[in-house]
């Protein structure tokens, strides 16, 4: 005989508990984020190559939290740099 619905309750009771574990989780490192500044003259709309997130940049000086994820791709930018 077949013993697939001990192994079907012993999954559903397994992912229960990783999905109860995960949701009690503290936020990573990843949701942090990074202040970039505009240095350019007119206005810029950035968008983050891993977030997909629209960066909009009105006027020199603007500054705007960025996803770390996207950082990499940001820094790219010759008009945009990471304020300390």
């Amino acid at each position: 005989m077949c013993n697939c619905g001990n192994k079907r309750t012993e999954y559903s009771t397994t992912s229960s508990a990783i999905k109860e574990r995960d949701q009690n989780e503290k936020p990573t490192t990843t949701d942090a984020s990074t202040v970039m500044e505009y240095v350019g003259k007119t206005a810029l709309t950035a968008i983050g190559s891993i977030t997909q997130t629209r960066y909009r940049f009105n006027f020199t000086g603007d500054k705007h939290s960025i996803d770390n994820r996207d950082v990499p791709s940001m820094i790219q930018i010759p008009v945009l740099r990471r304020v300390k």
